[in-house]
């Protein structure tokens, strides 16, 4: 049994997974939503499968970049749940996730820009390269609206909260990926696929802290 949390952007979202590989989620968006709603998406989730902590196989969180209060609160939302108790707790990277999110419906080989809005005139961008059903990570980082359009080609993919800042938002010669998959599903699909569970960092819950990447708070 799986525990997933995204709380990155606006959207906050909670899956679980049970033994029999079901998958449940709630979610919800709009400011401020993970101060009210988190921990009883949690609560809830977990009392609807009369589940303990101790049960869970591992606990999955999103790690950043992204909002900087949604980011603390998913980090306190853990740091809850596994106060004194020894659960695997394992975080991957927030873009690295919006990939998993746009990976499906690529047969064999594509590339994937995840992005974030990162504010003023910059984006938090990440690609994801599939050559043959091989995956090949770039590195996330703070870029430029104007440098990451310049490294868009026709058929690229892009999923994210900030794709509506690129001047091609809209065009066909890309594919978008709506805000629905931007989801802690993904976190749980991740975990089930080798390549992408390498991605995961195992973390210690008292001295863990989000990837904030640009230190700026929103």
């Amino acid at each position: 049994m799986l525990l997933a949390i995204e709380t990155s952007t606006e959207i906050c979202s909670v899956a679980f997974r049970s033994v029999e590989g079901v998958v449940m989620e709630k979610r919800r968006i709009g400011r401020g939503v993970h101060s009210e709603e988190l921990f009883l998406f949690i609560d809830e989730l977990m009392h609807e499968e009369g589940l303990k902590t101790e049960a869970l196989e591992a606990i999955l969180l999103s790690r950043g970049p992204g909002q900087y209060t949604g980011l603390r609160i998913g980090a306190a939302a853990v740091k809850g749940l596994l106060f004194g108790k020894e659960r695997p707790f394992w975080t991957m990277g927030t873009l690295e996730g919006f990939a998993v999110g746009a990976f499906s419906v690529i047969e064999d080989s594509g590339k994937i820009h995840a992005v974030l809005d990162a504010r003023r005139e910059h984006l938090y961008h990440q690609t994801l390269t599939v050559e043959n059903g091989q995956l090949a990570f770039g590195k996330a980082s703070i870029r430029r609206i104007t440098e990451v359009e310049q490294e868009l080609n026709e058929g690229d993919h892009l999923i994210g909260t900030g794709m509506e800042r690129l001047s091609v938002y809209g065009q066909d010669a890309y594919t978008f990926h709506s805000s629905e998959k931007v989801t802690a599903v993904n976190l749980l699909r991740a975990w089930e696929d080798s390549r992408f569970r390498i991605r995961f960092r195992a973390e210690d819950p008292v001295q863990f802290e989000p990837d904030y990447l640009s230190g700026q708070a929103w």
